[in-house]
């Protein structure tokens, strides 16, 4: 039968048809409307609105026309009739119109006809329920052909997780997005997508049979702390770091077999032994590959044993273990074990090792006994090379709780009693017991004190018991057995005697009613060491105390005080030694009644006795030294610290001076000779002429002091005014209130004015200016007052460099073309140079230099010939090195050029002492100078200067008198030679002042220390050695205001002593009172020398005095002692924090930080950032621009949350050294661990601020990338990973790259974070395509992908701004979609 034509109908009639709700009339209105469409013979017009009425066939007319429009669309998109653009736009304008049932058949077609583009899909998408568009993939058909759509889908954001859990686990997709959702597994199969979460909770039978492939070893033990019966499953495996939970298993199956069936506890034994013998032999590790996974702690631990960088991880570890709570876990602090079997060669680094796991379990003591068992197996059975002594110290210093305690003080008592280290064992346990005295139960049974044991052992045995006796009052037992070696002798008694001392003071023991039961065999030859011990015993009598009986009391102290007088007399040095120490804990009272003795007399004693008792009596003296300390009237210590010190010769100078100047106040050698007397002049002058005074003289020497026509005038030159300017700052600042910035302006005014009437006194002034530098310089560093002393530091910083710019103004030609000018010259006028000048600025630009404001300031200064002077290395550097013969100057000008240089008495000595023979050639041979003899002026001045230091002033006193009769009764040309030769005498004489001591007549008559240093009187001949013992008496006397012994003339009493030849017990003390005392010259002996560590120790608690005392040179060499002793290796911790801490409460100090300067690491390797000096810093941003760059990016990062990433950027950008820059990162990301997630989120969107402003300019930008990454990737303590960089440097980019994701996904779940999300997700876009993508490495393009994949997932449309605009491209290259 012959199919009729279809009817047409116009398109009124086609929509009438449509609209009818009977199947057969829609259908043939379809028909007709796809016939005329088909048909091509539509108008255009016509033609758009015969489509119109198609498209609208997808909501308008029911099930039946969308049904046939679905069939038919394909065929005229064949044909041509129609584009999928058309298709998209049309479905696109009536998406909202179609319901859900609609929208479920209509958009599958559209995508198989169309396949829209990403951002099309999801435009369409966004407009969609999302559960019709869940249940729409569902389909099987739609997951094959389209699954980059579910793919991009599922990233978008526009699915909530229970969509997002249908879709992503589809076979096609779900690998990938567990990968970025892993929560989101089927809810069905934990065991194959959360395996540990189910196992945890599954029964044990099906636990016994898992693969456990996808557990690590770190996982694994977690689960076996928490199911043990994991250990029946024989996947296992093995490992090192199972270890400790398989000594725990050796505790604990026996405890619990009792409630287990016979065969399975005889299981858990035998698997228990044999995974501990496999455990044990695995040692090794595999080394990881980082870019094949992401990194966890096995893998870390991996790295770090296959790298043998145990010990930098050790350091890395130390460093931050307060931000590594993970080895708080039971199950990762055997990681920190597993090292030691791998560094079995260096003992040191496995007892820090076992000092951080104790310092772990202290912090977490419940998991204290599982690590108790694991170092006891390690003792009992050495599995591996390591210290057994190390390891009971380790049990000593664990804090544990009962439960732990008990173990170890059994595993010590069983080591006592029959192990190899008997003697360790009993030490240990003691120790135990004094810090856990319950643990005295377990020892008291184990405890057996026996006459046949060697002395080392028996001695720590008693030491035990004592501590037993101390631990309970229940201690008949153990007192019974020390009771029975009290008839004993040798080492036996000397034993019991030596700890009976202590029972006593404890009051177990009654020292009265035992002293003759103890006292009877000690008297025998060869029981003296227990004699001594005696004597200790008997001085705990000092403390007695008997209620209700005075007189009882008192006659019991006379016969502990006979007993002790009696030893007193011994022959043997012990014995005596330890009856005079007990003696000096009775009072003088005491002593003066029952033996006599009366404290002023002891000196006298001291010198009758014979040498073997001279030590014991200077502990007694000692003792009673420090009871008299606080007798000393107030008035001692309260006079000023420095007095007028003028010379015996110029003591009428100012008179003189007055004479001469009416005469010759025009002339220019009268101010010359005038400059070095200032000081003089105005110690003479009535305190309310002093700054009149002085200020006319100021005047006068800078008008008519004409410039040096040699080089050792201009040092004469230079040192009178370092004496006269040193002066006048003295006394200006004590006419103002002590204000010296005033004084200060004072003096420079005078300088202005003096400058412009006269040119040529610009060589005056430089030299002025100079010194009054340095004079400000040396008050600030001696002030108490730091408030003052910082804020005079700051006002002085511009003037310095003004001053330096103005003598620079002088410097020669060859020298002023490679100077940097950075500001503008003090006196800003215009002066003609002469060859004087240029000598002049050379000598003072080097002096000014030197201090350290300038120094650091000047750091840039290139000029390799500007700093080249012999003296000033010598004086003020470096003294290992003598200065050449020919350059060596006689005696007087030796000690001109010192005070020309600004260097203390001592240094001039020591120039001395190095050149003795050169200085005594240059200077020739002298005669006594007397005017007696001779009445030649000049030769009498020649001699003095030829004579030895220490004669010059007794030569004075000699010819004082007569020379002032000579003045008096001379003419014009005596009186000129006498002037210009105390002119030369004032040169070498020093500053005028000098400090106040307190006479050692003025002490009183009753004082033991008067009586004592009576002694030092040459007249007496006692000794040398003898006094050098005493001079033990004189340190560590602290009263309670501070204060110590009275300000003696304590170098008197030192010389006196030959104090340079003493032992180093008696040196200890000697630096001791030179600290308490401000004693300058026994340090400045001692700084150049071989100090022990405990005089270092002593230095350091001292060392704000010390600065002030020490010259800077000297103080540079202490400094420098201090540190490489903090550096020592094996150096106890808490002297290390001391040393450190001493030096870090300076830094502010110009000195100290020019040594930090040149000290403090480079940290050219990361790992220095572990030097115990840079930890102590409290500032370390005041030196950036000083020592590297690296250091710089360190301290701006260790700066906290106020760290500058600009400036972090900035370095980091500078860097043109691939592994240098590595570096960078990693003292980045080590100092980042330090910040919330709220700082390191602020401080990434500082990075990203300013990769916006170098793109902006075009700038280098392939380095912003790492520095987020680095900042990403530190230590996070919700990410159970040490991540150290320490030793492997060079690969820091893998290293991060593999962390990146537990790190930054940790990161991402921030609160903060989401309303900074664009900014980052804006910051990785370039990264992943577009115009920039050819500057950046592979590595930080496939990075920041996976990071932007891992943003896209976390917050979808949220993290871009047009993410679902986004081109096919870029999804195709964050997902594998084609």
């Amino acid at each position: 039968m012959q199919r009729p034509p279809p009817q047409i109908f116009d398109l009124v009639d086609i929509r009438e048809r449509l609209q009818y709700n009977q199947i057969l009339v829609k259908s043939r209105g379809f028909s007709s409307l796809v016939e005329q469409i088909i048909s091509r013979k539509l108008d255009p017009k016509k033609d758009i609105e015969y489509k119109k009425v198609l498209f609208d066939c997808f909501y308008e007319y029911g099930d039946v026309p969308l049904e046939m429009l679905l069939d038919v669309l394909p065929i005229l998109q064949e044909r041509q009739l129609i584009s999928a653009q058309t298709i998209l736009e049309e479905f696109s304008l009536r998406l909202l119109k179609i319901n859900k049932e609609q929208i479920s058949r209509a958009f599958p077609m559209v995508i198989n006809a169309c396949l829209p583009s990403f951002s099309k899909f999801l435009e369409l998408a966004a407009r969609i329920d999302k559960d019709v568009m869940a249940d729409m993939f569902m389909e099987e058909d739609l997951q094959r052909d389209h699954y980059r759509y579910i793919m991009v889908l599922l990233y978008s954001g526009l699915l909530n997780d229970d969509q997002k859990r249908r879709l992503g686990n589809l076979k096609l997709v779900q690998e990938i997005f567990l990968q970025h959702f892993p929560q989101l597994y089927p809810v069905n199969n934990r065991k194959t997508f959360d395996s540990e979460r189910h196992l945890r909770a599954c029964s044990g039978p099906e636990m016994e049979k898992d693969t456990l492939q996808s557990l690590d070893t770190f996982q694994m033990l977690k689960l076996m702390h928490e199911r043990p019966a994991i250990l029946r499953n024989p996947n296992v495996g093995k490992s090192i770091l199972f270890t400790p939970f398989m000594f725990l298993m050796s505790q604990y199956i026996p405890h619990v077999a009792n409630v287990m069936k016979p065969e399975q506890a005889e299981q858990m034994r035998r698997l228990t032994a044999n995974k501990f013998d496999e455990c044990v032999e695995q040692i090794k590790f595999a080394e990881p590959d980082f870019f094949k996974s992401d990194l966890t702690m096995e893998k870390m631990l991996s790295h770090v044993i296959t790298k043998n960088t145990e010990e930098q991880f050790y350091r890395f570890v130390d460093y931050c273990s307060e931000e590594l709570p993970m080895f708080l876990e039971a199950h990762f602090l055997p990681g920190l074990l597993a090292l030691l079997p791998n560094c079995t060669e260096n003992q040191l680094l496995q007892k820090k090792i076992v000092g951080l796991v104790v310092h772990y379990l202290n912090r977490a003591p419940d998991h204290a006994e599982e690590f108790v068992n694991f170092f006891i197996g390690v003792y009992a059975k050495a599995y591996f090379p390591i210290s057994k002594s190390m390891l009971l110290e380790a049990f000593v210093e664990m804090k544990v709780d009962r439960f732990a305690l008990t173990p170890i003080a059994g595993f010590l008592s069983y080591e006592m009693a029959r192990g190899t280290d008997r003697v360790g064992g009993a030490r240990a346990l003691a120790k135990l017991i004094r810090k856990y005295p319950w643990a005295v139960q377990k020892a008291v049974p184990a405890l057996k004190l026996d006459g046949d044991d060697p002395e080392e052992l028996f001695r720590a045995k008693m030491e035990l018991a004592k501590e037993c006796c101390l631990a309970t009052d229940d201690h008949e037992i153990v007192l019974g057995q020390i009771e029975g070696f009290i008839k004993d002798n040798g080492y036996r008694l000397a034993a019991t005697m030596e700890i009976a001392a202590d029972l006593a003071k404890n009051d177990i023991l009654d020292v009265w009613t035992s002293r003759n039961i103890l006292g009877r065999n000690v008297k025998y030859l060869g029981n003296e060491a227990a004699c001594a011990a005696y004597c200790r015993f008997l001085a705990v009598g000092a403390n007695l105390d008997v209620e209700d009986c005075a007189s009882e009391l008192e006659e019991r102290k006379k016969k502990f005080i006979g007993d002790l007088k009696e030893f007193t007399q011994s022959t043997h040095p012990l014995v005596a030694t330890e009856a005079w120490d007990s003696l000096g804990l009775f009072t003088m009272e005491e002593i003066q009644e029952h033996m006599g003795m009366v404290p002023s007399g002891y000196g006298e004693i001291y010198r009758n006795l014979d040498p073997i008792h001279r030590l014991g009596f200077v502990k007694f003296l000692n003792h009673h030294l420090d009871t008299e300390k606080e007798s000393y009237p107030r008035p001692f210590y309260n006079s000023a610290s420095d007095i007028a010190d003028v010379p015996p010769l110029m003591l009428k100078v100012d008179t003189y001076k007055d004479q001469l100047m009416n005469k010759y106040k025009d002339e220019p050698w009268f101010w010359a000779s005038t400059l070095p007397l200032t000081a003089s002049i105005l110690q003479l002058t009535s305190p309310s002429n002093k700054a009149t005074t002085a200020v006319r003289i100021l005047k006068s020497c800078l008008l008519q002091v004409e410039p040096a026509t040699s080089s050792e005038e201009m040092m004469c030159l230079v040192a009178g005014w370092r004496i006269c300017i040193r002066e006048i700052l003295n006394v200006l600042t004590e006419s103002k209130s002590n204000d010296i910035l005033w004084a200060r302006d004072q003096i420079c005014s005078e300088g202005r004015m003096s400058l412009a009437q006269k040119n040529e006194s610009v060589d005056s002034i430089m030299m002025m200016l100079t010194v009054l530098a340095e004079s400000i310089e040396e008050k600030l560093k001696n002030s108490e007052d730091q408030k003052f002393v910082n804020e005079v530091s700051t006002a002085q910083k511009p003037w310095l460099i003004s001053v330096l710019e103005f003598c620079a103004t002088r410097l020669p030609k060859e020298h002023k073309e490679a100077w940097i000018v950075k500001a503008n010259p003090i006196y800003q006028v215009k002066t003609h140079s002469n060859q004087s000048s240029l000598h002049t600025a050379m000598f003072c630009c080097r002096l000014l230099c030197r201090i350290p404001t300038l120094t650091e300031y000047y750091r840039d200064l290139k000029d390799p010939e500007f700093g080249k002077d012999p003296y000033l290395r010598y004086l003020l550097q470096d003294s290992s090195k003598r200065i050449d013969n020919d350059l060596v100057v006689s005696r007087y000008m030796m000690y001109v050029t010192a005070e020309a240089y600004g260097v203390s008495e001592l240094t001039a000595r020591r120039f001395e002492t190095d050149h003795q023979a050169t200085v005594e050639e240059k200077t020739g041979s002298s005669v006594d100078p007397s005017l007696e003899c001779n009445e030649d002026i000049e030769e009498l001045f020649t001699q003095l200067f030829k004579s030895p230091r220490s004669q010059i002033i007794e030569s004075q006193q000699k010819n004082r008198k007569v020379l002032e009769k000579m003045w008096n009764s001379g003419g014009e040309d005596v009186k000129m030679k006498i002037y210009k030769g105390l002119c030369y005498l004032a040169l070498v004489s020093g500053s005028g002042r000098k400090r106040a001591v307190v006479p050692v007549e003025k002490l009183s008559d009753s004082s033991i220390l008067k009586g004592v240093l009576q002694l030092f009187d040459e007249k007496l001949n006692v000794p040398t050695d003898s006094l050098q013992l005493l001079l033990r008496v004189f340190a560590e006397h602290r009263r309670p205001d501070g204060r110590f012994l009275p300000p003696i003339d304590w170098m008197k009493v030192l010389e006196r002593a030959e104090w340079k030849t003493v032992d180093p017990e008696t040196r200890l003390s000697l630096i001791k009172l030179s600290c308490e005392q401000n004693i300058p010259d026994v340090l400045f002996h001692y700084a150049g020398g071989d100090l022990t560590a405990q005089q270092v120790y002593v230095i350091a608690e001292n060392l704000r005095t010390v600065m002030k005392l020490l010259p800077r040179k000297e103080f540079m060499i202490i400094l420098r002692r201090i540190t490489k002793q903090a550096r020592i290796v094996d150096e106890d911790k808490e002297n290390v924090l001391k040393l450190s801490n001493a030096i870090a409460e300076l830094e502010n100090d110009p000195i100290v930080h020019e040594f930090l300067v040149g000290d403090l690491p480079k940290l050219d390797e990361p790992v220095q950032v572990t030097d115990p000096i840079l930890r102590a810093l409290k500032d370390p941003i005041a030196f950036i621009g000083s020592i590297s760059r690296s250091f710089d990016v360190w301290a701006e990062a260790h700066n906290g949350d106020k760290m500058n990433m600009k400036r972090i950027c900035e370095y980091i950008l500078e860097e043109t050294n691939t592994l240098t820059e590595a570096k960078m990162y990693v003292l980045l990301s080590l100092e980042a661990r330090r910040l919330s997630h709220k700082k390191k989120i602020d401080k990434i969107l500082d990075v990203i601020t300013a990769s916006r402003i170098q793109r902006s300019a075009n700038g280098d930008m392939s380095k912003f990338f790492p520095i987020v990454l680095a900042i990403i990737v530190s230590l996070d303590p919700s990410v159970p990973i040490s991540i150290c960089f320490f030793g492997t440097e060079s690969q820091t980019i893998e290293m991060m790259c593999a962390a990146k994701r537990p790190f930054f996904r940790s990161l991402l779940k921030c609160a903060e974070m989401k309303k900074h999300i664009e900014h980052i997700g804006s910051f990785l876009r370039p990264y992943v395509d577009g115009e920039e993508t050819d500057i950046y490495e592979l590595w930080q393009k496939t990075a920041a992908t996976d990071m932007l994949r891992d943003v896209i997932a976390h917050f979808g449309y949220g993290a871009l701004l047009n993410l679902l605009h986004e081109d096919d491209f870029f999804w195709q290259t964050i997902l594998p979609v084609e």
